[in-house]
């Protein structure tokens, strides 16, 4: 062999490295860019709907504990009713 068969030899996997090692890696990266990219933009669009979920299960929250103390009350209020009505007759 010879320096010119060593040099062709040489452009040849350096041309073959490139096109099947090198090109896939910048693909890959590519669509991995692209997916982060993506990734990113959802979650921001989504943000607003994720909050709005939340302060929806916050204020369902509350609601049921509301409801919850206007039954107690209720309950105690209609018993000294039935109360006041059983000594009344």
């Amino acid at each position: 062999m010879n320096a010119e068969e060593l040099i062709k030899i040489q452009e040849a996997v350096g041309v073959a490295i490139e096109k099947h090692v090198n090109g896939k890696i910048r693909v890959m990266d590519a669509r991995l860019t692209e997916y982060i990219k993506d990734d990113l933009e959802w979650k921001e669009q989504a943000a607003p709907t994720i909050e709005l979920g939340n302060n929806i299960r916050g204020f369902g929250k509350v609601f049921a504990y509301i409801l919850g103390t206007a039954g107690v009350m209720f309950g105690v209020f209609k018993g000294i009713v039935e109360f006041i009505r059983y000594f009344n007759k």
